[in-house]
């Protein structure tokens, strides 16, 4: 399967799967990480564009998670791993 990757303000690419999750990962280690969007001080506001960004950040997550599920389905079961994806 071919997925479109989002890499910060970058166009769109083409790309597997595998990459897209990877991508995905990266992207909101970034997000989650950056001090603006979460602001490690009390004394610090929230952004008004958390609600949005926080939106992409599900969005992303939940194609990863897909990704993951329905490509790697049979060896997750085999290792018992199944009622874990089921319950997350």
């Amino acid at each position: 399967s071919v997925f479109t990757a989002m890499k910060g303000k970058a166009p769109p690419t083409s790309c597997s799967g595998p990459q897209y999750v990877e991508y995905a990962l990266d992207f909101v280690d970034a997000a989650i990480n950056n001090g603006v969007l979460f602001p490690t001080s009390a004394a610090t506001p929230f952004p008004k564009t958390l609600l949005a960004s926080v939106k992409v950040l599900y969005t992303r997550m939940f194609r990863a998670f897909a990704i993951i599920y329905s490509h790697h389905f049979l060896p997750l079961e085999e290792l018992g791993a199944v009622s874990h994806l089921n319950t997350s």
